[in-house]
């Protein structure tokens, strides 16, 4: 498997039916992939974050934190979708994978927030 981006694939569960380490995506890819992956949707969250720490105020939890949540859905959605033995063939499909679990962590955060101020 080359170090390119293109390498967002899964090898794939065991037979035994077990995953290890190698068999998820991300411990594929080099130090520096992982490193420009991470930057470049840590500066994109933080970007959306202002803009939406805008639009929510008081009733939002800022723009870092709401950073933090977002990389971590993007990279969390991702790594749990590959340890399920679910392959992902292209940058798109992780992308839209990655986007999806980001705003399922926001959304989540936020109600928790807005059930736990009415209470």
């Amino acid at each position: 498997m080359s170090d390119s981006i293109h390498a967002v694939t899964i090898v794939g569960a065991r037979a035994s039916g077990r995953v290890t380490r190698r068999d998820v995506v991300i411990w594929n890819l080099s130090v520096w992939w992982i490193f420009m992956a991470v930057s470049v949707v840590t500066i994109l969250s933080f970007i959306l974050s202002i803009g939406l720490s805008v639009i929510i105020g008081r009733d939002g939890v800022g723009p870092t934190p709401m950073t933090v949540i977002l990389t971590g859905g993007f990279f969390g959605s991702i790594y749990l979708l590959n340890l399920y033995g679910v392959r992902l063939s292209d940058l798109q499909e992780a992308s839209f994978v990655g986007l999806a679990g980001a705003f399922v962590a926001l959304v989540t955060v936020l109600l928790l927030k807005s059930a736990l101020n009415r209470a």
